[in-house]
């Protein structure tokens, strides 16, 4: 194991390099690398473990209390590459092409990258960065392509085409079932230092399932979110939130977040992994719940509350999701019907 201490600004940069520039897929299945920061402004962890022949994984955990800004450069190899922001968010530019890239907590990217890079990385103040990332050798992703049956991913296969900047990443937001693969390995990463045959399964699992997702569910509809879109998808159903007693229609929510119908409800599946209207279902049913458990409001007020008028279609609804009507739950609670 490669084990690095760093305890200054200079020295972050310094190591942040040496691990860019370091092999990707060392032959050796023991190297890895792992550098623990401690200053005033940042600290943390950064580790990089090789999985099995032409993978690696990283997992970056680091708080910082201060902007902060580093730049590096090098040779990179051929790789693809998918990463996933588990907490806080990063900006970065890349000095070729002058492309930005902006990362937010609940995205996922898939990138393609070979060639000289130099790029500007920063940091926001406050932030608790949480940041897992898994390198294929073009090889190694694509028998994945074939064990799962499906194509290189549409999105990715046109950016690979196109390129002209030394690395193209496309965003996404993963659906539960990836979601669960997605902590599940961050877990076993946080308390790994050897090869794992775990680790290796579950990084199988989670690239053929996001293969599967993005040709399928996005590849075939040619549509990709990209990160502005991303956020008006959570912008819309922060609006359903708000609305829940008099939700907006589909059209409504397209004039207000500039997309167009179509990539609102394909959007919502992608997102959320449900349409706009099975989304506002569950978060009425939620929000009836947490107000039926707190015993303030009589069940009809909550029904109205929550966007029910019909108090049959309530009851019926609250069965479906929780089991039983909502006076049964209160009784079972212990809580007087008001």
């Amino acid at each position: 194991m490669n084990y690095y201490q760093v305890s200054n600004e200079e020295d972050i940069q310094k190591t942040l390099q040496e691990l860019i520039s370091s092999d990707l897929f060392p032959t050796d299945p023991n190297q890895f690398r792992f550098c623990e920061i401690s200053q005033p402004f940042i600290n943390g962890i950064f580790k990089y473990m090789p999985v099995s022949k032409g993978i690696s994984i990283s997992l970056t955990d680091i708080k910082t209390t201060k902007p902060m800004q580093f730049n590096v450069k090098g040779k990179m190899p051929h790789f693809i590459k998918l990463s996933f922001i588990l907490g806080g968010s990063i900006n970065s530019s890349l000095k070729e092409g002058k492309k930005e890239f902006s990362n937010y907590q609940g995205q996922g990217h898939i990138s393609i990258a070979e060639g000289q890079m130099e790029s500007q990385i920063m940091i926001p103040g406050d932030q608790n960065i949480q940041l897992l990332e898994i390198y294929f050798t073009p090889e190694a992703f694509e028998n994945y392509c074939r064990e799962s049956g499906h194509n290189l991913p549409y999105a990715i296969a046109q950016a690979s085409k196109n390129r002209k900047t030394p690395i193209t990443t496309c965003s996404f937001l993963p659906p539960q079932k990836i979601q669960k693969l997605i902590y599940e390995l961050k877990k076993e990463t946080d308390r790994c230092n050897k090869k794992s045959l775990v680790i290796e399964e579950i990084c199988t699992d989670l690239a053929i399932d996001v293969i599967s997702y993005l040709d399928e569910g996005m590849g075939s509809i040619k549509t990709i979110l990209s990160a502005p879109e991303i956020e008006k998808i959570r912008e819309a159903k922060h609006i359903l939130e708000k609305r829940m007693d008099d939700p907006p229609t589909i059209h409504e929510l397209s004039r207000i977040t500039g997309l167009n119908d179509y990539k609102i409800k394909t959007g919502f599946r992608q997102a959320f992994g449900k349409t706009p209207h099975q989304t506002l279902t569950e978060m009425r049913l939620e929000k009836a719940k947490k107000l039926i458990e707190e015993g303030n409001k009589s069940i009809s007020d909550v029904g109205t509350k929550v966007g029910y008028h019909n108090p049959g279609d309530f009851s019926a609804a609250f069965r479906k999701k929780f089991g039983s009507t909502p006076s049964e739950m209160r009784k079972a609670l212990g809580i007087r019907n008001l």
